[in-house]
């Protein structure tokens, strides 16, 4: 008798619906990984990977945090939108930036580079070691590829 009571109340209006809307807020690649997740909510991380999977049966403290936390998350996301400044476009930006210093850094190298040939040329050095220098990296650059 006990056990059919727990299983009505397990089959509560909704609980199903809740639960796939909970998986599929889930499965939002936006969100942060599940340990953060876990620690933000103060809950362990099997947790959400068990409300991920979709194996919770009842609606515990727990999963009304873990709700709780994913509609902030989702509030903020459409702010966040609403603004333009999504997290794909701010990885972007980082990833433009990286692209660009990089390229600064390079061409900062190339110009030291020259400028350090140029002067040993200038202060009249023979310029066969300078080719049997560039012979040299090139065939051990060869070799590591």
């Amino acid at each position: 008798m006990r056990y059919a009571i727990m299983r009505i109340k397990m089959k509560e209006a909704g609980t199903e619906e809740f639960f796939a809307r909970l998986r599929v807020r889930l499965d939002d690649r936006a969100l942060p990984p599940q340990e953060v997740i876990a620690s933000a909510i103060h809950a362990d991380q099997p947790f959400i990977s068990r409300a991920k999977r979709g194996t919770l049966k009842r609606v515990t403290a727990r999963v009304q945090r873990l709700d709780a936390y994913l509609s902030r998350r989702t509030a903020l996301s459409a702010k966040l939108e609403e603004h333009g400044d999504t997290v794909r476009g701010a990885v972007h930006q980082r990833s433009k930036t990286r692209l660009q210093s990089k390229r600064t850094r390079d061409d900062r190298e190339v110009k030291l580079a020259r400028k350090s040939c140029e002067t040993y040329l200038a202060e009249g050095y023979n310029p066969r070691v300078l080719i049997d220098q560039i012979d040299l990296l090139r065939k051990a650059q060869s070799k590591s590829l």
